[in-house]
């Protein structure tokens, strides 16, 4: 499995262009290198979504994964990314490759505006949230 290090590389990219393109400081990127730092969730997203890669694929990123597909975390995460941009998960059902997010636009007085069921394949959470994530701001 490549290491952060290696992927940068691979896409010739410098800690500078990196740090700007994911939104995070050059000295986080160095303290992940070089393990002296393990990564937040958000910051695996950004760096992973930066670099187009799965983070499951990044060796910092797969041991603080770990195989569970779902994490406490990840999930409080994600609903309050959803809950900043006026929306609100429904429910989540999680299958061996796939991931089915439901989700509902909220209005003013928790009126319900919209249901609108997305399915997202993958057993990566962080990647699945993240997807949904990019699919509401195009609306």
């Amino acid at each position: 499995m490549p290491s952060l290090r290696e992927i940068r590389t691979q896409q010739v990219m410098s800690l500078d262009d990196l740090a700007g393109k994911a939104s995070v400081t050059k000295k986080t990127l160095i303290d992940i290198e070089n393990r002296r730092k393990r990564p937040q969730y958000g910051t695996i997203r950004k760096i992973s979504e930066a670099l187009g890669v799965n983070p499951r694929e990044v060796e910092e990123f797969a041991s603080k994964l770990g195989d569970v597909g779902w994490r406490v975390e990840e999930s409080a995460w994600f609903r309050g990314e959803l809950k900043n941009a006026g929306w609100d998960e429904v429910g989540t059902v999680q299958r061996p490759h796939d991931v089915c997010i439901t989700i509902r636009r909220l209005h003013t007085g928790n009126e319900i505006q919209e249901m609108v069921p997305i399915l997202v394949c993958g057993e990566d959470y962080t990647v699945a949230a993240t997807n949904v994530l990019k699919h509401i701001s195009n609306r």
